[in-house]
């Protein structure tokens, strides 16, 4: 009898606990990822990058058009030009690092040079998508990018 109870109050402690998650959740007043810097930017901070950038992505119909600013690692993309990529590396499988980032393009009439791959960025942007074959994929057009002097993490885990 006592095992039983014991199970019912734990189960009840679970379904209060999950409601209050579900109900702080709802906070409408929040930028994306809890970010609350600058409603109209959306600042993707070191300590929850991967978190921010997946949250981005899982909720782009919503994150279109807005300015996402991020610093990370340079790297120029040869196959599919005019795109760079900024990242960061990440955790992957079966003992291969990832990497977690956007891909990057300037506006047609305001093309600028590009830094050496692997340099240390800071960009600012919108975000937009675009149609690559049956894929829409997501890219950042850049309002500035700058070369930075101190590097971040280069390796992300959350």
């Amino acid at each position: 009898m006592l095992k039983n109870k014991s199970i019912k109050t734990i189960l009840f402690a679970v379904f209060i606990t999950a409601i209050l998650f579900f109900i702080t959740g709802c906070n409408r007043n929040r930028d994306t990822a809890g970010e609350t810097a600058s409603p109209s930017v959306i600042q993707i901070s070191e300590t929850m990058f991967i978190t921010h950038v997946n949250d981005i992505y899982a909720n782009s119909n919503r994150n279109i058009g807005r300015t996402i600013r991020l610093q990370g690692i340079f790297l120029r993309e040869p196959w599919d030009e005019p795109f760079s990529v900024v990242f960061r590396n990440a955790p992957g499988c079966c003992g291969n690092d990832g990497i977690v980032g956007f891909y990057t393009r300037w506006p047609e009439h305001n093309r600028q040079p590009y830094p050496e791959d692997n340099a240390w960025v800071e960009v600012t942007g919108v975000l937009r998508s675009y149609q690559h074959g049956t894929n829409n994929l997501l890219f950042i057009e850049l309002a500035s990018l700058v070369e930075l002097s101190t590097r971040g993490q280069e390796f992300v885990t959350r």
